[in-house]
């Protein structure tokens, strides 16, 4: 079933929810139940697609104790695994979204960030 639409296609959704309350409730006993894969999304695939493993995940949540490996704030809920963008990718630690977002519009260039630091530096209070 094809929407040219999005918003058929969302509106088609609503009204399945709440016309199909016992399989609304069958999908949830199921994901709840399967905590390795939540809506297609299986952990494992998508550590391994950016050069992680799920050992290399836990142990680096560990070592880092649940803090950004930037900003080292604690993090509620999954962190995001950084890496490097070559081929393989090349894992780095783990991240608050946040940082972790800041990273890619800077292109994870040091050059822009330390650009981006002396900017902040001239133009406001830090030091």
């Amino acid at each position: 079933m094809g929407f040219k639409n999005p918003e058929d296609a969302r509106a088609y959704k609503r009204r399945w929810r709440k016309d199909n309350p016992k399989e609304r409730a069958a999908d949830r006993r199921w994901r709840n139940s399967h905590p390795e894969t939540v809506q297609g999304y299986n952990r494992k695939q998508a550590l391994k697609r950016v050069g992680w493993t799920p050992e290399m995940y836990d142990s680096a949540h560990a070592s880092q104790r649940g803090l950004c490996d930037i900003c080292k704030q604690p993090v509620e809920g999954s962190m995001c695994a950084d890496h490097e963008h070559i081929e393989p990718p090349k894992p780095r630690g783990l991240l608050c979204s946040p940082c972790n977002l800041a990273l890619g519009q800077f292109k994870d260039s040091p050059i822009v960030l330390e650009a981006a630091a002396a900017y902040l530096r001239k133009h406001g209070k830090y030091e």
